[in-house]
């Protein structure tokens, strides 16, 4: 029996998983004048790019809800986090179902189960 099932055990260790992790930057956090201390400041942010940088081949989906005030505010907010230093090609806006005035921050990684 564990001959049959070693081979599949030893699959499943190769099969990649994505690894996500997810944060929320609310409107009244994100329509104070901004700063790059502001910026720094925010908390979901702090949290969203130190998983980014611990994680090599990880990047950041920004999600937002759509429309012309949803795709300023997640550009804006990408642009801030380039000047802060933040590598462009790890970085992405993506309109998604989220409620309006908020902006998600989701953290895609993809591992091998060893890893996870």
């Amino acid at each position: 029996m564990i001959r049959r099932l070693l081979p599949l055990l030893l699959l499943c260790m190769l099969v990649p998983v994505r690894a996500e992790q997810h944060w929320v930057v609310d409107a009244e956090a994100w329509d104070r004048p901004r700063s790059a201390r502001m910026v720094l400041g925010l908390e979901p942010l702090r949290e969203a790019v130190r998983g980014l940088m611990l994680l090599p081949g990880s990047r950041l989906e920004i999600r937002h809800a759509g429309g012309e005030t949803g795709s300023l505010q997640a550009s804006e907010l990408r642009d801030w986090l380039i000047g802060l230093g933040i590598d462009p090609d790890r970085i992405e806006t993506v309109p998604a179902p989220v409620p309006r005035g908020q902006i998600e921050l989701q953290l895609v990684s993809l591992v091998s189960e060893e890893d996870a």
